[in-house]
């Protein structure tokens, strides 16, 4: 074997075995935590913003599902007598050059072609 051949196995060699003592000896060590550890980790997880923002939308949504509405505004005598119209209501009239015109009822004003272009 030539030198430049054996440099590269004793490397490799090297390499190998700080990958099996890092993955092997290390995990091994990190599965014995002691409860000042849970703890540690627990107190990083609460620091992360985005672990706090979570907790916030969860507070906002228990105070959703506990909310009650009061109904009793439906129950008014006067939303009750409303009735819906048996007829459309008429278009406001349209100035043209100091001449009033009412529209036809069925004419509709159109919007613009595009409503997504900027003003």
């Amino acid at each position: 074997m030539s030198r430049q051949t054996l440099i590269i196995i004793v490397i490799a060699v090297l390499f190998g075995g700080a990958g099996l003592w890092f993955f092997y000896f290390q995990s091994s060590s990190s599965t014995d935590a002691t409860p000042t550890d849970a703890r540690a980790t627990d107190q990083n997880i609460s620091a992360n913003p985005d672990v706090q923002r979570i907790e916030q939308e969860l507070v906002d949504l228990r105070r959703l599902k506990d909310l009650q509405l009061d109904t009793s505004i439906l129950k008014n005598q006067f939303l009750q007598s409303l009735e819906p119209l048996k007829t459309p209501p008429s278009p406001p009239p349209v100035q043209n050059n100091g001449t009033t015109t009412t529209l036809s009822p069925s004419y509709t004003t159109p919007g613009r072609s595009n409503p997504f272009l900027p003003f």
